[in-house]
């Protein structure tokens, strides 16, 4: 059992049906408002593995793992290796990051289910070909886009800082200024691609004239991660690249 459902969906791609992967909470939920049910409890008392992120981060799956024994349960914040910036745990938006979770959690999964250990090395093998595929997908797309802004922090490791001009606007869309700084920013960066997750969707951006694109990054289904990574990068292509090029 996992806490969130994109890292779900990962742990699924090394297993595939050889074993049942399951999210804590619900697959289409968010994992800040999952409450815990008894029924959430008989399932992770059943689980043979319990993985969660952080206590700050999935706080429901933690409160409801830590009745079971400490040999059922992987902490993915104690991973060596994974870059965390400023306590933003969305690191499987960004595909270096999700390189070293499968690295990482490959190896437990084999030292707790050695029987299915060809299947997870093989889908291992294959995960990191999916990955280097969509690396590249990605460059060729976005590449004739200069600048972001980013709306929302769980957006924050898909972009290399390095190969775009970036600029972060994650005030509260309640704040009177925000219209405003937003504005400021597309002045400043000339024609950015603007994206959010779908927490942002608001109104007054048809009245701004501004079209961002309003990503899903939560939630991810069961064994489809790649292909859902892969939709995020064509619906930014779409708006950003396609529509901006008949529009100009």
């Amino acid at each position: 059992m996992v806490g969130a459902s994109p890292v779900a969906s990962l742990v699924s791609s090394l297993t595939g049906k050889a074993a049942r992967v399951e999210t804590f909470g619900a697959s289409h939920g968010c994992v800040h408002s999952h409450s815990v049910r008894p029924g959430d409890l008989c399932r992770v008392h059943q689980a043979d593995l319990l993985i969660y992120i952080d206590p700050s981060f999935d706080q429901a799956a933690y409160k409801a793992f830590k009745s079971s024994g400490p040999e059922k349960i992987v902490k993915i914040s104690d991973f060596e290796g994974l870059y965390i910036r400023n306590n933003n745990w969305h690191f499987w938006m960004g595909l270096d990051q999700d390189e070293v979770f499968l690295k990482k959690i490959s190896l437990i999964l084999v030292e707790k289910f050695p029987d299915i250990k060809d299947i997870i090395y093989s889908n291992l093998s294959e995960s990191l070909k999916k990955i280097e595929k969509l690396r590249l997908t990605k460059e060729e797309k976005l590449s004739s886009i200069d600048a972001f802004i980013i709306l929302s922090d769980s957006l924050e490791y898909f972009l290399d800082s390095k190969k775009y001009k970036i600029e972060k606007l994650y005030d509260s869309q309640k704040s009177p200024r925000y219209p405003f700084k937003l504005e400021e920013l597309i002045k400043k960066l000339d024609n950015p691609c603007i994206i959010g997750s779908e927490e942002n969707r608001a109104r007054f951006f048809e009245k701004l004239n501004i079209r961002p694109v309003f990503l899903e990054t939560e939630n991810f289904e069961s064994d489809l991660f790649f292909e859902k990574y892969n939709e995020i990068i064509d619906e930014i292509y779409d708006i950003c690249v396609v529509k901006n090029e008949k529009n100009g």
